[in-house]
C-alpha cells in the first residue's frame, strides 16, 4: 500500500511557508500584501510583470518614515540546510545602507551601527544536503529574486507614488513627500548554519561529523551583497527611463534625481531569516526603527554627493 504523502507535496510547493510568514507578521500588526507585483527586465532584457511572495508594512511611522520588509519565501526539506560564511564588515555597514530609506535619507546619524549588532552578518551562502549530493543554491536563488526587485520597487514607491502630490497633499505640509524605509528579507525554514571564524583547516571540516562541530547555529542573520555590474547598468536604465517618464514628480523637489541613482546600487544587506525566529526578528529590527532618530522631510536640505552615473 502506497503511503500518501500529499502533506510533503503541500509543503514543497512553498504555499504553506509563504501562509505562515504573513500570519506571523500579521499578528503583529503588520500590513501584509502578498505577490506584490514588481515590473524588471527578464533573461533576454524585456520588461515583464514579477512578483515578490511578500510586502509588509508596519503602520508604527517614525517620523514620516514607514518600515516595509520586501520578502521572499524558500522552503526545504530538512534534509538540507543553509551554510554562510562569516563576513567582517568594512563598508556599508551604517544604519543608512540597511534602512534604505527614500526619497530623502533623513536618517539624524546615517552612519550609526544600530542595525549592525542585531545579528551576526553573513556572505556568500549555500544549500547543503545531509547526504553529501551537491544541491541547487536556493540562496543564491532567492537572493537574485530579491535583488532584482528591489530597485524596480524603490521606483515605483520611493521615487514614484511617494512624490506623487495626490498621495502626498496635507493642509499642513503641502506636497511634502512620505518617505518609505525598505529592508529585503528572506524567508526560510531551513536551519541557518555559519561557519566559525576560527576554523582555518580543511580537514577539521572534512572529519566534522556535524554542521555544529565548524559552524554555529543562527537565529537570522544578515547577509552582505555587492551589486554586479549588470544590475547596476540595469538598474541605471530603469532610472533613466523612470525620470524621462516620471519627470513632473521627480523633478518637483530638489536632489531627487541624484539620489535615484545612487539607490541603483542598493541593496547591500539582505536579512535571512529562519521562520521559527521570524517573529524574533521582525520585532528586533521594527524597535531598532522606531529608536532611529529622524529628521523631518521638510528640514532635510543636504543633498548626498553625487559620484557620476556612468556605467561601469
Amino acid at each position: 500500500m502506497t503511503t500518501k504523502k500529499w502533506g510533503e507535496s503541500f509543503l514543497k510547493s512553498g504555499m504553506p511557508l509563504e501562509h505562515l510568514t504573513h500570519v506571523t507578521l500579521r499578528s503583529d500588526g503588520w500590513l501584509c500584501h502578498p505577490e506584490k507585483e514588481i515590473k524588471r527586465p527578464n533573461n533576454v532584457g524585456e520588461q515583464t510583470w514579477f512578483s515578490i511572495d511578500l510586502e509588509a508594512s508596519h503602520p508604527k511611522i517614525n517620523c514620516d518614515v514607514i518600515l516595509t520588509l520586501l520578502i521572499e519565501c524558500k522552503y526545504h526539506d530538512t534534509s538540507r540546510f543553509w551554510f554562510f560564511m562569516p563576513h567582517e564588515p568594512f563598508r556599508w555597514h551604517f544604519d543608512d545602507r540597511f534602512l534604505n530609506i527614500g526619497p530623502y535619507n533623513t536618517i539624524r546619524s546615517p552612519r550609526s551601527k544600530r542595525f549592525l549588532k542585531l545579528a551576526p552578518t553573513s556572505s556568500g551562502g549555500i544549500v547543503v544536503s545531509n547526504n553529501g549530493n551537491k544541491q541547487d543554491n536556493a540562496v543564491y536563488t532567492a537572493t537574485q529574486q530579491l535583488l532584482n526587485a528591489f530597485f524596480p520597487h524603490c521606483l515605483s514607491s520611493l521615487f514614484g507614488h511617494n512624490l506623487d502630490f495626490e498621495n502626498t497633499y496635507d493642509d499642513q505640509r503641502q506636497f511634502t513627500p512620505s518617505c518609505e524605509a525598505v529592508i529585503p528579507v528572506i524567508v526560510t525554514n531551513a536551519t541557518l548554519y555559519r561557519l566559525k571564524p576560527e576554523i582555518t583547516d580543511l580537514q577539521i571540516i572534512s572529519d566534522a561529523k556535524e554542521p555544529s562541530d565548524i559552524a554555529d547555529e543562527l537565529e537570522w542573520t544578515w547577509l552582505y551583497h555587492d551589486g554586479s555590474n549588470q544590475l547596476y547598468n540595469q538598474n541605471l536604465d530603469a532610472a533613466q527611463e523612470h525620470i524621462t517618464q516620471k519627470s513632473k514628480y521627480v523633478h518637483r523637489y530638489p536632489f531627487v534625481e541624484d539620489l535615484i541613482y545612487l539607490y541603483a546600487s542598493r541593496p547591500n544587506w539582505i536579512a535571512v531569516v529562519n521562520i521559527k525566529s521570524l517573529q524574533t526578528a521582525s520585532k528586533s529590527i521594527l524597535q531598532c526603527f522606531k529608536r532611529t532618530k529622524m529628521l523631518p522631510v521638510e528640514h532635510f536640505i543636504s543633498p548626498p554627493q553625487s559620484k557620476g552615473h556612468k556605467k561601469k
